[in-house]
């Protein structure tokens, strides 16, 4: 998928957009480095995009106490606020135009200070988002990951909560990362979502068999919790019991590539 805009890592300036934003360095994801958006601040980038053809905005974003970032292209946006606070999270936008536009990209922030960072506009939509990975895995999981408690509410740097580490692994195995490295969802291409899919369950798997290796079984009267059986029970599904399971993910070869 072609990328239309550039500096979207916003990589120590403003260039190629304008508006009253500034560059916070001891912020960004997945590194240092993002646009600042206080109170009515708002920057922009003009893009001529083509009718009869769906586009994907996809960005990070994170929220001040307060704050509202409404992001979109033109007249077509959507509004974030409300919870998490001070918590990196992906944004998409999807849409469609029934005629050709020459307009702009635009985030800006009302009620507080917000932070955006790793924005691309993409001509097509998205194989899959990583809130769409973690809906996957979580249910492919299901008993498992309630028992253990993992969450996927974003905090801090990890915009899909104890799934983060593993999706970004998964997307480095799969070779979708940016020309920097970092694990990156737009890179990834449809032939290789199931693949991903397949990582980042096994990694959550091998974060859970850690868990578990460490507790011990518990009697109290009659209810009996053989914590340890859940260590074992995991091992075999890594193991695959027979049929190997392990997930095999060769090199995702990036046609016309982009960067960040």
């Amino acid at each position: 998928m072609n990328n239309y805009l550039e500096n979207g890592g916003f990589d120590g300036n403003l260039d190629e957009w304008t508006g009253t934003g500034t560059i916070a360095r001891s912020l960004g994801y997945p590194r240092l480095g993002c646009v600042q958006l206080t109170t009515g601040q708002s920057i922009a980038q003009a893009e001529g995009l083509s009718d009869d053809t769906l586009y994907t905005l996809h960005y990070f974003y994170r929220l001040g106490s307060g704050a509202t970032l409404t992001a979109g292209y033109g007249s077509i946006t959507q509004a974030h606020s409300g919870a998490p606070v001070d918590a990196w999270q992906e944004g998409v936008l999807v849409f469609a135009l029934d005629a050709g536009a020459s307009d702009s990209v635009t985030f800006s922030s009302s009620g507080g200070t917000a932070y955006v960072d790793s924005v691309a506009l993409l001509g097509g939509g998205l194989p899959i988002t990583r809130q769409g990975i973690v809906a996957i895995v979580a249910a492919r999981l299901s008993a498992l990951a309630t028992d253990a408690s993992l969450s996927d509410t974003a905090t801090g740097d990890t915009p899909e909560g104890d799934y983060t580490h593993a999706i970004d692994e998964a997307l480095r195995q799969a070779g979708a990362v940016n020309r920097w490295g970092d694990p990156d969802v737009t890179q990834l291409i449809g032939s290789k979502v199931n693949d991903v899919i397949e990582a980042t369950a096994t990694a959550t798997l091998q974060l859970l068999r850690t868990t578990y290796a460490l507790q011990t079984d518990v009697s109290l009267g009659p209810r009996r919790e053989s914590r340890s059986q859940i260590a074992v029970s995991i091992d075999a599904l890594l193991s695959g019991s027979g049929s190997d399971r392990r997930v095999k993910v060769g090199r995702l070869h990036r046609a016309g590539g982009w960067e960040r």
